[in-house]
């Protein structure tokens, strides 16, 4: 279960956890996160017990609501100090959220069944696909083959804007990744090109 990737962003643990970085695993009956200021919602339930990778269980007795990104929503993900990453059941996700799944060679794309609207996405890195959330993934090199896509998304949304441009919105809205010292895209290169004046 434990992945190298998930604790090599070293400017995002804390004793060991990676609070921004969130695995899908299909084999998950539950949604588990160890970040407690990630909820923006959550209540006391019933204890639960939940069988750790290690082989050990923990008690969960809170449960909340975590949003990733502005279009992608987690529901009844469980709160367990213990943990060391967050993770993201597919079969959680996918009945809470009215969503499916399209898997790819790189990328998994997080689709709405009646809108067809991608509502998330993760990339595949080192053998596991992550969904990427919070502002300190951005300035992580470790983590630039997750945030490329992202970032690349969010630059074209947002109309090619410059890499100046993205550092004062991602200031703003958190989840928006800026990557310093970006190389500028193939569009960005051939319509901010200049040209020599035509005479008649």
């Amino acid at each position: 279960m434990t992945h190298p990737f998930a604790f090599n962003c070293d400017s995002n643990k804390t004793n060991g956890k990676n609070f921004f970085v969130w695995l899908l695993d299909t084999g998950a009956t539950d949604q588990i996160s160890s970040n407690f200021q990630s909820f923006t919602s959550f209540q006391s339930i019933k204890p639960v017990l939940v069988s750790l990778p290690d082989g050990n269980t923990n008690f969960a007795s809170i449960s909340g609501t975590v949003q990733l990104t502005p279009t992608l929503v987690l529901h009844n993900v469980l709160y367990i100090l213990d943990f060391s990453v967050n993770l993201v059941s597919v079969a959680k996700l996918i009945s809470t959220n009215n969503c499916y799944l399209q898997f790819t060679d790189h990328v998994c794309h997080i689709v709405q069944n009646t809108s067809k609207k991608t509502i998330g996405t993760a990339s595949l890195v080192g053998g596991l696909y992550v969904i990427a959330a919070g502002p300190s993934l951005a300035n992580n090199h470790s983590c630039n083959s997750v945030l490329n896509d992202c970032f690349d998304v969010w630059h074209i949304r947002l109309g090619h804007v410059s890499s100046s441009g993205m550092s004062i919105i991602s200031k703003q809205f958190h989840f928006i990744p800026c990557i310093k010292n970006a190389p500028p895209c193939d569009a960005c290169h051939y319509a901010k090109q200049k040209k020599l004046p035509f005479f008649s």
